[in-house]
């Protein structure tokens, strides 16, 4: 009897989580809102959310124009990237070249052969926005110039700055180098999670050559503005007067990138514009921390019976100034979670709502795998469930 039974009630047990699956309806999808009434004068011009990624105002944010020194902010991530890594130090001696030496434009006066730590270099880029400190810093991490603006490439693609194309390290001006105030924009908020760089660009004055060459930031806001604490101005007869801006004020962060202005107070002004209007309408409420363990999840048919899961980045939801109150916050699990379930796949989401209509809802990814379980591993589990059944 025993044997007859086994087989039926081993085939119910692994059905029946598909048959119990609840049908999940998709998120609402909210109508877009109207464009901000924002006076900008610049010919391009975006104002980001740096939470969510969340553009608020765009103005031929997709023209590509050339960046000027706006350039030496992806020359900035990628080298702190590199000490992240471990493929560099800041106490790193690096040695000026003869071509970083023969630079001209913006410069600290390199002098061939003349070696500083990596991070003396890096404050002279941040702060002093010096062309000939850009090129020892990518002679030194990426061996070449060229070699260097390839891994300012690779880095632009992952980040999703599809309209951007980078030549050099410094910013002047060259066929073939340009971005938008779009790419700009993305690329000012994903380096507006590097502590140690908003801590450079928002630095208003430094001293260079053992305090010998003083250094005074042309990025005024970081001085003048509320919260604002970077990134990087830049100007060319080409590019015109740009500036790619950041500020946070209580929970809310802002990315503000205006290129093409005719003038250096006519970019500050419109930057200016953007941020007001971020902070004067919008909020932004915290939903999770990157990495933060929020359950786990049932895998069934894996070698592991749960999988923890948590946020892949930071979680956010940007509202409307007095939007925020009401809001409920629940977990919800994907149903019939079946092996194998890869490290980083979706198992579960963050659901907001308010007055019981979902407004959000934020993925959550596995922080461990769990692979199918041959018969054998499994076979424990359902003699489990079978004697815990009630007949």
């Amino acid at each position: 009897m025993l044997r007859k039974i086994l087989p039926l009630t081993l085939s119910l047990l692994l059905t029946l989580p598909t048959l119990c699956a609840a049908q999940t309806s998709p998120a609402p999808v909210a109508p877009p809102a109207p464009e901000p009434a924002i006076d900008v004068k610049s010919p391009s011009a975006v104002l980001m959310d740096g939470s969510t990624g969340q553009i608020i105002f765009a103005k031929n944010e997709n023209e590509r124009r050339s960046p000027a020194s706006l350039t030496k902010i992806m020359t900035l991530v990628v080298a702190f990237e590199a000490v992240r890594s471990g493929k560099a130090k800041l106490t790193d001696k690096a040695m000026a070249s003869p071509e970083a030496a023969g630079f001209g434009g913006t410069q600290v006066y390199a002098a061939a052969g003349e070696a500083f730590p990596l991070s003396d270099w890096l404050i002279a880029v941040a702060v002093g926005s010096a062309n000939d400190a850009s090129v020892v810093i990518a002679e030194h991490l990426g061996g070449t110039t060229k070699r260097f603006a390839q891994m300012m490439n690779e880095k632009a693609k992952e980040l999703g700055m599809n309209d951007t194309a980078f030549k050099n390290c410094h910013g002047l001006d060259e066929d073939g180098h340009y971005t938008t105030a779009k790419d700009m924009a993305i690329l000012g908020r994903y380096a507006s999670t590097m502590p140690e760089l908003l801590k450079m660009t928002g630095t208003y004055q430094a001293s260079f050559r053992n305090n010998k060459f003083q250094l005074t930031n042309v990025n005024k806001m970081v001085r003048f503005y509320t919260g604002c604490d970077g990134l990087k101005t830049g100007h060319t007869d080409t590019a015109k007067y740009c500036v790619a801006l950041t500020a946070k004020r209580g929970n809310s962060r802002f990315v503000a990138a205006v290129m093409g202005a005719d003038t250096s107070d006519a970019r500050f002004t419109d930057a200016r514009k953007m941020l007001d209007y971020g902070f004067a309408n919008y909020s932004t409420v915290s939903l999770a921390k990157k990495g933060e363990g929020l359950g786990n999840a049932p895998v069934y048919g894996g070698t592991e019976e749960t999988v923890p899961f948590a946020p892949k980045e930071d979680l956010a939801l940007l509202l409307g100034k007095g939007e925020e109150a009401g809001l409920e916050k629940r977990l919800e699990v994907v149903k019939d979670l079946r092996a194998p379930v890869k490290e980083g796949d979706v198992v579960a989401h963050v659901v907001v709502s308010k007055a019981g209509k979902e407004i959000a809802r934020k993925p959550l990814v596995a922080q461990k795998a769990s692979a199918k379980a041959p018969f054998w591993r499994l076979l424990p589990r359902i003699l489990r469930e079978i004697t815990s059944l009630k007949w």
